[in-house]
């Protein structure tokens, strides 16, 4: 990936079942990588425990350092992407009061 752009794409389907309605949405996040040298790809290889996971990388552990750019949403490299998510919970009706947060 080195001097390249990743592109983290992730599709939800919401299904509401009280008013029997579907939405369905992509969201891309652009993840703008410096070029990398050898000798840094081989200190990734051997130190980052995520390696095989994901798309090869975790944004938040060491692939960090070698990120030039972010264009998008954050949370959707992660996996989720929350504020599109919670736009689209809007969009049915709800909203954030009506669900019960747990950690």
């Amino acid at each position: 990936m080195s001097g390249k752009v990743n592109y983290a794409v992730t599709g939800v389907t919401i299904k509401d079942l009280y008013q029997d309605k579907e939405i369905s949405f992509t969201d891309t996040t652009e993840v703008f990588f410096k070029n990398v040298t050898d000798d840094d790809i081989f200190w990734y290889v051997e130190n980052e425990k995520y390696l095989l996971n994901r798309a090869g990388y975790s944004i938040a552990g060491k692939t960090s350092i070698f990120v030039d750019k972010i264009v998008g949403d954050y949370y959707n490299i992660l996996g989720m992407p929350i504020s599109k998510l919670y736009s689209k919970l809007n969009e049915l009706g709800y909203k954030i009061s009506d669900f019960e947060m747990k950690e």
